[in-house]
């Protein structure tokens, strides 16, 4: 047996860790994810269940596995232990921009709260003060700074985030299933920069899509793909190198097209052994795309079947019936992406372009069916997913997840409901369901009478910290680790994106393997790396403003220690920083210039307050 990243590989077996792991345990055939078995064909497929329920296919059993979007733990269920009135200090000073809040069944928050949650939700950084007073002084500026917020390259690139991790593609760049080596005319990347190219690839498609306002459906239907220099090099994509950056394009082996459903890295990601036969791919498609989520279904084991025995399990998948549950849907849509390379190990490839596409070795598997349907290749596959009334209703449900910190399957039928007709209507424009979602209501819900409604905090992501830091700050947080792991140094790491060297696990982001959510707590692991981070770039902030035009001391002489400027400055940094609106004889302007004072000079002083400001949990939530 050798051993690969700690898993064993070569004798059928492909086995997971972490949260989902149990449910991969079954020699690698997901024998143990199967339910009682159900009709082969489900007339009702299409139709959501009631409010609160599972999928109709699901277990609605408390002790069933989480999901991929679902927290793993009862502690981390959105905001449960989190109380509003603790980390999101009312303004008191603030008027309620809502005179109908007594009909609703929750409060909403002040204006510069809901800008602010609106704006780390869709950009992952803070409103600039401009967009706050223009809030302040008209609340219909707040429709208008979504729309501005919607066409910003950050909230793409937050959806570029957002679906990299549905798919569970954002691994560690150095290290499997990545780790593709610089050779060739790569050679002068270092492997992260190299890896985080092809990671991104899929998510890549995905900002397109949206860039562009062209229909979602598009993720699985497209003719064509997205890559940079890196990517098209790996894969021999046509591309433009006197033009550079994220290019349109397409493979050119003849594979059928369809969105990431043709994509080399979701292939890479996604590995099968021959006892696999491409099933776990199959899994996370359906999920991913339908919300379907095979590992979460009940395991119930028949004690007589022989899981020492292939043939015996081979055997089971076909005839008893709490393995046909699952496999009789699972194993016709796995056989789908049999044309796919089965298992690449990237750090033993020695040149490129790599091969990804064999469609000769399908011809061991059985037609390849969606539910029911047949279809010949992944390009119809695509077209049926898009087709699917289950698909639209699933991406409004991850929409919504993302932007009200709810795991998939918590969300009940009305909130769906809610949304998913003008989805549609639209032609599943993705900026129209977010700008709907945001513009309610419910998003900017503080407090609630009704237990039924989602309220509370959001916190932010390791990656959201980083972007909030580089544009408040001017400072990202970057490691040069010069270390060759066999594929080439690694170079330049962000360490709050990156969880091999960096602390994007430890300061609450998923690995995408093993850890596939997001902590909402601030737990003790994510404080530590917050602390790092604010005495970093505190002292980046000083250095940066008192020789470049300031980022965030902008208040004249604030930064020579002048006492009324140094307070006014106070004021500014608690609305930039917390969307708080305070005044300066405010004790929390008290206690910060106290800390001013006690400083040996007003440069230390401003390093020594930011640093406490920066790593304050506020900074946290929105």
């Amino acid at each position: 047996m050798s051993l690969l990243g700690g898993q064993p590989l070569g004798t059928g077996l492909f086995l997971r860790s972490g949260p989902r792991g149990f449910a991969y345990l079954c020699a690698a055939a997901l024998t143990w994810t199967c339910g009682d078995a159900v009709a082969p064909a489900n007339p009702d497929a299409g139709q959501l269940p009631s409010s609160g329920d599972a999928d109709e296919d699901e277990s609605p059993d408390d002790d069933e596995s989480p999901d991929d979007d679902e927290s793993p733990d009862d502690d981390e269920s959105p905001d449960e232990d989190e109380s509003p009135d603790e980390d999101e200090s009312p303004d008191e000073d603030e008027p309620d921009d809502d005179d109908d809040d007594d009909d609703l069944p929750f409060e909403v928050l002040p204006p510069a709260k809901r800008l602010l949650r609106a704006s780390m939700s869709l950009r992952g950084t803070r409103p600039s003060p401009a967009e706050y007073a223009a809030v302040r002084e008209d609340p219909n500026a707040y429709g208008t700074a979504i729309d501005a917020y919607l066409e910003d390259d950050r909230f793409l690139a937050t959806v570029r985030q957002w679906f990299t991790e549905w798919l569970e593609l954002d691994q560690g760049p150095d290290v499997y299933p990545a780790g593709f080596p610089a050779v060739g005319a790569l050679s002068a990347l270092g492997t992260h920069e190299l890896n985080t190219s092809i990671i991104q690839a899929p998510g890549r498609l995905a900002e397109h899509i949206v860039r562009n306002d062209a229909a979602w459906s598009q993720i699985v239907t497209a003719d064509y793909t997205l890559a940079d220099h890196t990517v098209a090099t790996v894969w021999g994509l046509p591309y433009d190198a006197a033009a550079g950056g994220w290019q349109v394009t397409d493979y050119p082996d003849g594979r059928p097209t369809a969105g990431v459903l043709s994509d080399g890295w979701v292939f890479t990601r996604m590995p099968s052994t021959e006892n696999n036969r491409h099933r776990e791919r199959a899994s996370l498609i359906a999920s991913t795309f339908i919300c379907h989520d095979y590992p979460g279904r009940p395991v119930k084991i028949p004690p007589d079947i022989d899981l020492t025995s292939e043939e015996a399990i081979a055997n089971a998948v076909t005839t008893v019936p709490a393995c046909v549950g699952c496999h009789h849907t699972l194993d016709p849509l796995a056989s789908f992406f049999a044309v796919h390379y089965a298992l690449r190990i990237p750090e033993y490839e020695t040149a490129y372009p790599l091969v990804q596409y064999t469609p000769d070795a399908a011809a061991d598997f059985d037609s390849p069916i969606w539910y029911g349907e047949p279809a010949e290749d992944l390009e119809a596959l695509g077209r049926l997913i898009a087709e699917d009334p289950r698909f639209a209703a699933c991406q409004v449900r991850r929409f919504y997840s993302e932007l009200m910190h709810v795991p998939v399957k918590s969300i009940p039928i009305d909130a769906v409901l809610r949304y998913l007709p003008s989805f549609l209507v639209d032609e599943m424009n993705v900026k129209t369901l977010v700008r709907a979602i945001v513009l309610s209501d419910e998003f900017a819900a503080k407090s609630a009478s009704d237990p039924n409604w989602n309220v509370g905090l959001r916190r932010a992501t390791p990656q959201q910290l980083d972007d909030m830091f580089i544009e408040l700050a001017g400072y990202q947080w970057l490691v040069d680790v010069q270390y060759d792991l066999g594929s080439g140094p690694v170079g330049t790491v962000p360490m709050l994106r990156d969880f091999v060297w960096g602390y994007r696990t430890l300061a609450g982001g998923p690995n995408n393997f093993d850890t596939t959510t997001h902590r909402r707590t601030a737990d003790p692991t994510t404080l530590l790396a917050l602390r790092n981070l604010a005495e970093r770039a505190a002292r980046h902030t000083v250095e940066h403003d008192g020789t470049s035009p300031p980022l965030l001391l902008t208040v004249p002489d604030a930064l020579t220690g002048e006492p009324v400027a140094v307070r006014r400055q106070l004021v500014e940094l608690h609305l930039r920083l917390y969307g708080e609106i305070i005044d300066e004889d405010d004790p929390e302007v008290d206690r910060a210039w106290a800390i001013f004072a006690d400083a040996p000079t007003p440069s230390r002083g401003w390093e020594l307050v930011l640093n406490a400001l920066f790593q304050d949990v506020r900074v946290l939530y929105y």
